[in-house]
């Protein structure tokens, strides 16, 4: 059985690792190119937005093919801008995630190469 897209875009990375961190640039690169980050949907108030998005982050496949035509793509446009937003925050947060696992990592390996300077000192 194969995921939907709507399924797809709103699973969430478990972890920051290379294959999640390229799977959530998959799901960024669709969205690029369904424009979803350049839609503006800022003149309609908050709950206006939140309430269709909400929709359509429950709803299966079929159950927003049955909604009539004039509710399915606002609550469609309004759950991609949502998830343009949320995958690029994702992808930031999993960047941020890994740069600081790779930081710790050098630093441990660095203190473990460098002498230490807590041990006793030689008098002489």
């Amino acid at each position: 059985m194969t995921t939907s897209r709507l399924a797809w875009l709103h699973h969430g990375a478990t972890s920051a690792s290379p294959m999640s961190i390229r799977a959530e640039l998959d799901k960024l690169r669709y969205l690029r190119d369904l424009d979803a980050h350049a839609l503006d949907l800022s003149t309609l108030p908050g709950a206006r937005r939140r309430r269709p998005a909400g929709i359509g982050r429950r709803a299966t496949n079929q159950a927003l093919a049955r909604r009539e035509v004039d509710k399915r793509y606002p609550v469609l446009l309004a759950t991609l801008a949502e998830c343009a937003v949320e995958v690029l925050d994702e992808v930031v947060q999993m960047f941020d995630q890994a740069i600081s696992g790779t930081e710790n990592r050098a630093r441990r390996k660095l203190d473990e190469l460098l002498p230490s300077e807590r041990g006793p000192r030689r008098t002489g």
